[in-house]
C-alpha cells in the first residue's frame, strides 16, 4: 500500500537557507532539505484503487497561483517539543486549497486528522531532543523570515510504507 500525502514544494533557495539552520540540538532528527514541503493533506497507507481515486479527484481541484512567506520558527508540543518547523504566514488561498484537499479526501473515505491545520515546513523531529537545546535554538532563530515565494502547483507525494518519512517521491504534479 502506498503512503501518500499532498503538499507544496518549496524553492531550492529557501530549502538551502533553512538547511543552514540545522544543528545544535542533541537528539534531533533533521529533515533532509530536499524533503522540505508544506503538507496539504495526509492520507497514510492506502490501497492502490483508492490512490487512483485520489489522483482523479486531485485533477478536479482548481485554485490560482499564490505567494507564501516563512514568518519565523516554532515547535509543536506543549510540554515537550515533537518537531521544529518554519511557520508559513497565513494566506487565504492556501487555506482554501488545503480545505479543498481535506474535503476531497474525506469524500473519498479517507479519515482526516482532527488537529487544526497549521501551514509549516518541518525542519526536525525533536521528541528525543534535549528540551533546553530546542528552546535555545528557537530563541536564536525565531526571527527567521523568507522572501515571498510563488506557488503554482501542488504535488502528490509518497513516503516509505508504514513508517513514513523521507525520502519523499513525487507521484503526480498538479498545476494551479
Amino acid at each position: 500500500m502506498p503512503r501518500l500525502f499532498t503538499g507544496l514544494k518549496i524553492p531550492k533557495q529557501l530549502a538551502a537557507q533553512l538547511s543552514l539552520l540545522r544543528g545544535g540540538i542533541s537528539g534531533a532528527r533533521w529533515i533532509e532539505p530536499e524533503d522540505y514541503h508544506i503538507t496539504l493533506g495526509f492520507m497514510g497507507d492506502i490501497d492502490p484503487a483508492t490512490a487512483d481515486e485520489v489522483v482523479l479527484g486531485l485533477e478536479t481541484l482548481h485554485a490560482s497561483s499564490f505567494s507564501l512567506q516563512v514568518c519565523g520558527l516554532d515547535s509543536f508540543g506543549h510540554k515537550k517539543s515533537r518537531a521544529i518547523f518554519a511557520r508559513i504566514e497565513a494566506n487565504d488561498v492556501l487555506a482554501q486549497l488545503q480545505k479543498s484537499h481535506e474535503n476531497l479526501l474525506r469524500n473519498i473515505g479517507i479519515p482526516m486528522q482532527a488537529r487544526k491545520y497549521v501551514p509549516h515546513i518541518t525542519l526536525a523531529r525533536t521528541s528525543q531532543a534535549n528540551p533546553t537545546d530546542v528552546l535555545k535554538f528557537l530563541s536564536a532563530n525565531s526571527g527567521f523570515t523568507s522572501e515571498l515565494f510563488q506557488i503554482s502547483q501542488f504535488t502528490l507525494f509518497s513516503a516509505r510504507e508504514s513508517v513514513g518519512g523521507g525520502p519523499y517521491h513525487s507521484e503526480a504534479v498538479f498545476d494551479l
